[in-house]
């Protein structure tokens, strides 16, 4: 499974991206909405680990942004934010979860697998 992490912080980044290639996945990295939308574009990802808060558009506006996307019109999205506001307000939107920063490895592994069944 091909995962798609966005996050500005290099740190998280590198932390989930280690922590899931360890458990055999295959992952790319962005730093920004607008490169995490360039990623999609170029196919061959199966699911999004997506903050919210970006240096340049939000979590929300990515997603949109690629599931208009010919074939990622369903694809699984993970919503992480340090924020129990944005938490609240983000809505239901089908094919996605939502977790407060920090997230486990487990619990990611465990969204992962529930979102690609």
């Amino acid at each position: 499974m091909n995962i798609l992490i966005v996050d500005d912080e290099p740190d998280i980044l590198a932390l989930w991206e280690i922590s899931l290639r360890v458990n055999n996945f295959q992952v790319v990295t962005a730093g920004s909405g607008e490169e995490a939308i360039a990623r999609a574009k170029q196919g061959g990802i199966d699911l999004v680990i997506l903050d919210y808060f970006l240096p340049d558009i939000d979590g929300a506006q990515v997603c949109e942004a690629v599931r208009k996307e010919p074939g990622c019109e369903s694809l699984p999205i993970i919503f992480v934010t340090a924020s129990k506001e944005v938490i609240k307000e983000l809505p239901n939107i089908e094919h996605t979860e939502k977790y407060l920063k920090p997230v486990e490895t487990e619990k990611l592994i465990e969204s992962i697998n529930r979102l690609a069944a």
